[in-house]
């Protein structure tokens, strides 16, 4: 199951991104959009990357949290 969510205020936007699936290890949270970075199954590798290059070329910021008893990821636009 999946989960969409966007808050929006004057200064900035954040669309959140949730799914049920399993947690990311902890000390990979901060690593899982490097290119060709893998978790413990090899679930993770060129994607993540490329959405956080297109974040940048938006001016945007892209992380991941264990959280609800699942994943989420955050793409924060500023205004």
């Amino acid at each position: 199951m999946g989960l969409f969510t966007v808050k929006h205020s004057e200064n900035n936007a954040i669309v959140r991104i949730w799914n049920d699936g399993p947690p990311i290890e902890e000390y990979l949270l901060n690593q899982v959009f490097n290119k060709f970075q893998t978790g413990q199954k090899g679930k993770f590798g060129l994607g993540l990357a490329i959405v956080q290059r297109i974040a940048e070329l938006h001016k945007a910021k892209v992380w991941a949290e264990n959280e609800n008893g699942g994943v989420a990821f955050y793409v924060q636009f500023k205004a």
